[in-house]
């Protein structure tokens, strides 16, 4: 195995490439690109090339490309890409920090590599509005405990796909005594705030994760959170994709570009 190089980047902005860019990368390499902005900060990466592979299922790529939320850990892998000359989707951090990982084979390549381009944006911690492809959205103060009352909505709109995959990462509140009296709860909608338009609530102080649940789909879906007693409740962080398919293609699509490690609930267009 060849010893990974870490670099660190930090500010507002910054640019991130492959090793000798846009020459034709080393190989065998392993790269770390850790990207941290100053706290309370979220980031916003975004590609301008990117070139490292054939147009193969990521399963058969040798080099490769993983982005991580948060922290570098398996759970916590937005998605794995390689797909020829096509850009990787952008992405908003549910945190100030992100972790980009660029693995290379033996074989020799003449692809150039790739560009990326951060920055450091703000966002509100309780209304958030997101547009990018894919993202990771985390409950205010996460992983520490709420404020008391707390009314709170997730937007996102992503225009030009047919369905959009929620894959919980955590979900993890303390329980009730009782579980009758639990007042937290998260709701999650397609399309609007209506009861029409509801396909889940979750009370948030029950263990375990969302449950898979197919529904009918638009490419706008808001999600709610409401807190009333922040003592019983830890915490709860999603990653979204929007993607263009048929439904009979989400499990290959998925394996093949994106390669989530599980998914919570797909929701998705039908005509």
């Amino acid at each position: 195995d060849v010893p990974c190089v870490t670099q660190t980047y930090q500010g507002n902005l910054g640019i991130i490439k492959s090793p000798h860019f846009p020459q034709p990368f080393p190989v065998p390499s392993c790269s770390i690109y850790r990207i941290q902005v100053p706290a309370g900060r979220v980031i916003k990466l975004t590609w301008n090339k990117f070139s490292i592979s054939p147009n193969v299922p990521v399963s058969l790529c040798l080099n490769y490309i993983e982005l991580y939320d948060r922290w570098l850990k398996s759970e916590n892998k937005i998605y794995k890409f390689c797909s020829g000359d096509k850009l990787p989707p952008s992405f908003t951090s549910s945190s100030n920090t992100v972790y980009l990982t660029f693995t290379t084979s033996t074989i020799s390549s003449l692809n150039s590599g790739f560009e990326g381009v951060y920055r450091s944006i703000t966002r509100d911690v309780c209304n958030i509005k997101s547009e990018t492809p894919t993202g990771a959205i985390t409950i205010p103060n996460n992983p520490s405990y709420l404020h008391l009352d707390l009314d709170c909505f997730v937007t996102i709109n992503i225009i030009d796909i047919d369905y959009i995959i929620l894959r919980w990462v955590e979900f993890g509140p303390q329980l009730f005594d009782n579980p009758s009296l639990c007042k937290n709860y998260i709701a999650i909608y397609n399309g609007l705030i209506n009861s029409t338009d509801l396909i889940m609530s979750l009370k948030m102080c029950q263990e375990g994760n969302a449950t898979t649940l197919p529904v009918k789909s638009k490419n706008l879906i808001n999600v709610r959170y409401r807190v009333w007693d922040y003592n019983h409740l830890k915490n709860f962080r999603f990653f979204y994709i929007g993607a263009l398919a048929s439904i009979s293609d989400i499990a290959k699509k998925f394996s093949d570009a994106i390669a989530f490690v599980s998914l919570s609930f797909v929701i998705y267009r039908t005509t």
